[in-house]
């Protein structure tokens, strides 16, 4: 009950310092947590969102009629140790007027990477990581057992159907992570704890598809800029534990690039994708190319968001980037 009444408390903060930065919305509406009971047909995603930019485009996403919005990384840009200044970021994207009316029908949970957790490429050395997990999960309205431990890692379970639902797998890719630049190969990315958590999540799950969610990307590790391709040795357990469960389908979702794209590998002869989707406000227009011998497809410049349908009928999904003014992109389908 103090749980929930200090969520409560926290929001009515982020409401009353909200008419002095919005004015025009006078109602509020709080993050709705997924809905665990529903069979997910239609996820949308996406990273990169600097909050003092333009909000407009979630009337677009919102065409889109998805089940569940999921962060991936970098909802404002804050890059500060301040309590109050991070706090203002979130609340000026919690009272934009288009992020209320998307929010108001559409659930939302998510990750963080740095601009977010507060400092660009930080890591477990961060000492505001506590502050700021807090306000994470506040802005986010997030009352999962992440509340009870070190790190925001999560999951849910989306879907009371068993043969047609999902595992939501939200990684912390930032409060544990090792600083790569020591050139050490067994740095560390998710630390022990949450890896204990994972590998018990995957066995325990009955659930015939796994979404898991990282800030940055997995699969393209050749790349001069964060990935997972740093920790090499981090990145080989992820890829060895995955392919313990071959009857599963498992996609990952990433962002923190500026650039959007697709990137596959087969894996001890099961594929796995790694779509990455980033930005929503800003994104990296001066990019001409870079190594990934996963690709599938183009690298996308352009600013956008991505969208997962699942057709459970037919085995299928199928994955799209999509313009901020609503044009697809590129799309990929796979079998289950």
């Amino acid at each position: 009950m103090r749980l929930y009444f200090w969520l409560i408390l926290s929001f009515l903060q982020f409401a009353c310092s909200s008419q002095q930065v919005n004015q025009t919305v006078t109602n509020l509406y709080l993050h709705q947590s997924p809905n665990t009971q529903k069979t997910h047909h239609n996820i949308a995603f996406g990273s990169c969102n600097k909050h003092l930019f333009p909000q407009d485009y979630w009337t677009i996403i919102a065409k889109q009629k998805p089940d569940l919005w999921i962060w991936l990384g970098d909802i404002v840009y804050a890059d500060t140790d301040n309590e109050t200044a991070l706090f203002n970021a979130y609340n000026t994207l919690f009272s934009n007027v288009f992020y209320q009316n998307f929010i108001r029908n559409t659930p939302v949970t998510g990750i963080w990477d740095d601009h977010d957790y507060g400092k660009n490429d930080g890591g477990k050395d961060f000492k505001f990581k506590h502050t700021s997990r807090k306000l994470f999960l506040n802005f986010l309205n997030d009352s999962s057992s992440a509340r009870n431990r070190e790190g925001i890692y999560r999951n849910f379970t989306l879907g009371a159907d068993v043969n047609k639902s999902i595992e939501l797998i939200l990684l912390d890719t930032r409060f544990f992570k090792d600083n790569p630049e020591k050139n050490n190969s067994k740095l560390q990315i998710l630390g022990a704890q949450q890896w204990a958590w994972l590998e018990e999540t995957l066995q325990k799950s009955e659930s015939p598809f796994v979404l898991i969610c990282s800030g940055i990307q997995v699969l393209s590790n050749e790349q001069p800029f964060e990935t997972w391709g740093q920790f090499p040795e981090e990145r080989q357990k992820l890829l060895n534990l995955l392919a313990q469960y071959p009857d599963k389908t498992i996609l990952i979702l990433s962002g923190d690039r500026h650039i959007s794209e697709f990137s596959r590998i087969e894996n001890q002869g099961k594929s796995i994708v790694d779509f990455t989707s980033s930005g929503l406000t800003h994104s990296y227009d001066n990019f001409t190319s870079e190594k990934n011998p996963y690709r599938v497809q183009e690298v996308y410049k352009g600013k956008s968001f991505g969208s997962l349908q699942i057709d459970w009928e037919n085995k299928n999904y199928t994955i799209q980037i999509i313009s901020t003014q609503g044009k697809v992109i590129q799309t990929l389908t796979q079998k289950f």
